[in-house]
């Protein structure tokens, strides 16, 4: 969660909407977010076992979590599939979100819907 934290202040331009990761400004991250996060994961993963988020993510799945379907639609997208590409995006918008990820969702799904092949 710090890693995720780390760059909130990134996250969205001055209209509100989201900002890629790849479109970033990367000085707007909080390094120190990002060392305690690093530190934090480190120390999880030499214990070697399962916490918590291991766990739950055993037990609920991620199939609730629109990033999963988002991050699915984004690389059908990418190689083409555009059918597939928009069954995900759909998926994803199924599920609650900020207003932000749902904008830009949205403006995805438009791209590759069969109604907007040229």
């Amino acid at each position: 969660m710090l890693l995720q934290d780390s760059r909130r202040e990134a996250r969205f331009g001055r209209d509100g909407g989201l900002v890629l990761l790849e479109d970033q400004d990367r000085s707007l991250w909080s390094r120190s977010r990002i060392e305690k996060g690093l530190r934090v994961l480190d120390r999880a993963l030499s214990r070697r076992r399962a916490g918590p988020y291991q766990l739950q993510d055993a037990i609920e799945g991620l199939e609730g979590y629109h990033l999963i379907h988002s991050a699915r639609a984004d690389l059908l997208r990418r190689i083409g599939r555009r059918a597939e590409a928009a069954s995900a995006y759909r998926a994803a918008l199924a599920l609650e979100m900020n207003a932000a990820d749902r904008a830009f969702l949205e403006r995805r799904l438009a791209e590759v819907s069969p109604e907007r092949r040229e």
